[in-house]
């Protein structure tokens, strides 16, 4: 199978400090909710005990920086009241721990109003996703909440092109970025009409600079100008890269909505205009070849790539999630086809468009996309949504990772499909060419697990555990990227393992390797995919410069 890749959207749903996250509560990732339900032991009372992660607008911890006590809490109940002086268990992850004093274990009582709260904690592990567990009485509950990264220096990860029946390897060097947190990498190689090698990579670094660099651009980290002083403040970051060209991209914004900017390079020094006509306080940020966008207080703006001026999407005011997609280079012919989705309320407004439409991109690109088509969303919370032309994804604040097919395009009632009905907190996904879709979900326990829709079927590859040597699962994973054909995991304790091959290569083991890298943990990461014959990848990780 031939198919690239978009790039991982997470990129433009993460910010740099807590303060921003706490502002902005679950704006744009809410924390998914995961109740445990366990056996009673047989000296509980008649009344039923239940616990409950309270909900908070603090979703994210800052790496190294205390939590305060009370910041998350848990409610026990003893039938329908609140069961007081109780001893609740409250369990760190692997990567956080108890301050002062230390240790990831520690007994508090409840309240008379039930509350057992979580005492004071440090997050020392890398950047992701991590989950705080309350036991009482046989009965569990967690909180999930991220951590942000810290500052730290940039190696550059580049994958050799092999076939399916090779196991790739992989290069790393260094870049000379020393303050690197958040950030994106996209690319491409050899495609239709020919070579067009590119990997590029941007991130955010000390006072919200902007540094790119890549085969597309200067090739060299550079921070963004525009009007010959550099672009600051930056909070938000995405980038994109042509497939059927030399042209990459991408855009950065900080708060303010007369603070996004947009860059485009070709194979030349990114050319940076500032995107006007924007209001409200910016959300996230989300750059493809094509359009670009940004998720404001008053709703979703787009622009095309040359354009300076934004307009809003009508009827997605108030919106707390999105996810976008494109590619200009279809398994068939060159063209561009885009689309995406937002939250509003309990609809997810979707569209999609392309210059060459078939059986399933049915709507011309002349069409404007203020007119996207709403789809009732799956029962829960939105925790997280994914959009490419292949597959829509909704992970909930329960915990379940739903999956809607191409057909939602042309079909008259769509339909939500579990993909894991329950446990998961975080995932990472790739699609393609209608037909063609996969990534990693990762559960409440630490461990990962690889999907897959195989040329249009979701049972020819069930889904797999990722092992770190064979029959033991990789524990402790924090965060995962996923692309087509190339796939990378970060654990709290800063190791990276990465492996090549979705579930229908021929080397593909279910063994991921162990990274190798120079003195320093990881706490961020990022990876490209790409397959069109060989497959291609590249991207870069960010070593920490102190240790908690």
């Amino acid at each position: 199978m031939n198919h690239p890749t978009p790039h991982a959207p997470e990129a433009f749903t993460r910010r740099t400090t807590i303060s921003r996250r706490s502002t902005l509560g679950a704006a744009l990732w809410s924390a998914p909710v995961i109740a445990v339900a366990t056996s009673a032991p047989a000296f509980a009372t008649s009344s039923p005990i239940t616990v409950d992660p309270v909900p908070t607008s603090v979703v994210s911890a800052l790496r190294c920086a205390p939590v305060g006590a009370g910041t998350y809490s848990f409610l026990v109940r003893e039938g329908s009241g609140p069961a007081a002086g109780r001893d609740v268990t409250i369990t760190l992850p692997a990567g956080m721990e108890f301050v002062p004093g230390g240790g990831r274990s520690l007994v508090v009582t409840t309240g008379s109003d039930g509350l057992a709260v979580v005492p004071a904690f440090t997050a020392t592990g890398a950047s992701g996703t991590y989950s705080i567990l309350a036991t009482v009485a046989g009965e569990s509950a967690a909180h999930t909440l991220t951590v942000e990264a810290t500052p730290g220096s940039v190696v550059q990860v580049t994958r050799a092109s092999t076939g399916q029946s090779v196991e790739p390897t992989f290069t790393y060097a260094t870049t000379g970025i020393t303050t690197a947190t958040i950030g994106a990498s996209n690319g491409n190689t050899a495609v239709r009409g020919g070579a067009s090698i590119g990997s590029n990579s941007v991130v955010l670094t000390t006072g919200g600079r902007v540094t790119a660099w890549g085969n597309n651009a200067t090739g060299t980290p550079t921070d963004l100008t525009y009007n010959g002083r550099a672009v600051t403040g930056a909070e938000f970051v995405d980038t994109w890269t042509s497939i059927a060209g030399s042209t990459t991209g991408g855009v950065a914004a900080g708060t303010s909505a007369s603070e996004i900017y947009a860059w485009q390079a070709t194979n030349s020094t990114p050319v940076v205009r500032r995107i006007t006509g924007v209001t409200g306080t910016v959300l996230g940020v989300g750059a493809e070849t094509g359009y670009s966008y940004a998720l404001t207080t008053d709703g979703l703006w787009y622009w095309a790539d040359a354009a300076t001026a934004a307009t809003v999407m009508p009827g997605t005011r108030g919106a707390t999630h999105f996810s976008v997609w494109s590619h200009d280079r279809d398994a068939n012919a060159v063209d561009l086809e885009y689309g995406g989705v937002v939250v509003v309320g309990n609809s997810l407004l979707a569209w999609r468009r392309t210059t060459t439409p078939d059986q399933y991109l049915n709507t011309p690109a002349s069409v404007p996309i203020t007119s996207p088509a709403t789809i009732p969303l799956p029962p829960g919370g939105v925790s997280k949504v994914f959009a490419s032309d292949a597959v829509l994804l909704v992970l909930t604040t329960s915990g379940a990772l739903y999956r809607m097919d191409q057909t939602w395009g042309t079909s008259a009632n769509p339909q939500w499909v579990a993909l894991k009905d329950s446990g998961v907190v975080d995932f990472s996904a790739f699609g393609f060419d209608n037909v063609w879709a996969g990534g990693l979900w990762l559960d409440s326990t630490g461990q990962v697990t690889q999907f897959f829709r195989n040329n249009g079927s979701w049972t020819s590859k069930p889904p797999q555990p990722i092992l770190s040597a064979p029959g033991v699962p990789i524990t402790g994973v924090v965060q995962t990227r996923s692309s087509d054909g190339t796939y990378m995991v970060l654990t709290a304790s800063g190791e990276v393992y990465v492996w090549g091959g979705n579930l229908d290569h021929a080397a593909f083991t279910g063994v991921a390797k162990k990274v190798v890298l120079p003195a320093g943990k990881v706490t961020d990461f990022n990876i490209w995919g790409l397959h069109i014959g060989p497959y291609f990848g590249g991207g870069y990780v960010v070593l920490e410069n102190k240790s908690c």
